[in-house]
């Protein structure tokens, strides 16, 4: 097992970060036959840790040569937690550093998205965010109001009072929509291997008014915009009429909504609904739950 499996099966099962595995008394020699296989695959080998770090925490990674994870406080008033972003060397365990702190009730920072940078997420209990992209130094390289939504292709979108794409080199608007974000999900076509040159965008808002006025207790709106410049290449659902249901993938330039008011996995493309599928087999009621997570030219993959 490398190192990288290691650390995500040990981080995932405990408060503690374990390092890379040594040797351990289990025999190299292969079995001689069908009984010795199945006699060796119930025998117990022990790990020796490198190195162990405790520290309560989620959010784990490991990249450029560093294990980057969010502190947890175990208890309101926990004097030994900051409750920041911290990075610790994925050869010795050594603690590199900490960013920022926060309150185990007032505010506190989402596990960390790393991509070119570390992006830090931070929010209030008023509902305001702010995200900041830390190199794997720990030094800040820009911060922004609003909260990471996604980043690719050297830009970062942010969910603000309005949509708001910046470059993830020195944090500069890149474009602002001119419609509110409200409670908006972002997806990227996961065929395309390199550049993005479309942004899918789900919005969706309690009390929302659209552009006619009128009023919607939840409403829902796919946005295809274009990644260089904000602007609408396509739209689909007017925000009023119906629920459209929640954007959860989208491939060769079609994307999948799934639930809404018809509980329904909807195909859309170029602003036009392609086909629709409204239940599962009989031991299913709908597709309320539901996920797409794949697709081909000729099926698409739903888990329920």
């Amino acid at each position: 097992m490398d190192r990288r499996s290691l650390l995500a099966a040990i981080g995932a099962a405990s408060v503690s970060v374990a390092g890379c595995a040594g040797s351990t008394d289990e025999d190299p020699t292969p079995p001689e036959n069908d009984s010795d296989i199945n006699n060796s695959r119930t025998e117990e080998s022990t790990i020796e840790y490198e190195w162990r770090y405790d520290l309560p925490n989620r959010g784990m990674t490991v990249a450029q040569g560093t294990v980057i994870g969010e502190e947890v406080f175990k208890s309101i008033d926990d004097p030994e937690v900051e409750g920041g972003i911290f990075a610790l060397d994925s050869e010795t365990g050594d603690h590199l550093w900490t960013y920022g702190s926060s309150h185990p009730v007032y505010s506190g920072y989402s596990a960390p998205v790393v991509e070119d940078a570390i992006y830090a997420v931070k929010g209030d209990d008023t509902g305001s965010h702010g995200t900041t992209a830390l190199n794997f130094d720990g030094q800040s390289r820009w911060s922004a109001s609003g909260e990471l939504a996604a980043v690719a292709d050297g830009v970062a979108y942010l969910r603000t009072p309005h949509l708001h794409a910046v470059n993830t080199t020195d944090g500069a608007t890149v474009w602002q929509t001119d419609f509110p974000a409200g409670m908006v999900e972002i997806v990227l076509d996961e065929s395309r291997s390199e550049r993005h040159d479309t942004v899918y965008v789900t919005r969706a808002g309690y009390g929302m008014v659209n552009e006619d006025g009128k009023h919607s207790e939840f409403s829902t709106e796919l946005f295809a915009l274009s990644r260089d410049d904000g602007s609408t290449q396509w739209r689909y659902g007017n925000g009023v009429e119906r629920e459209l249901g929640e954007l959860t993938f989208v491939s060769d330039d079609v994307a999948y909504l799934i639930g809404g008011d018809e509980h329904a996995v909807v195909a859309v493309s170029e602003g036009e609904m392609l086909w629709s599928a409204s239940s599962f087999p009989e031991q299913h009621s709908s597709f309320t739950k539901a996920q797409v997570f794949g697709a081909t030219p000729d099926c698409v993959f739903i888990k329920d």
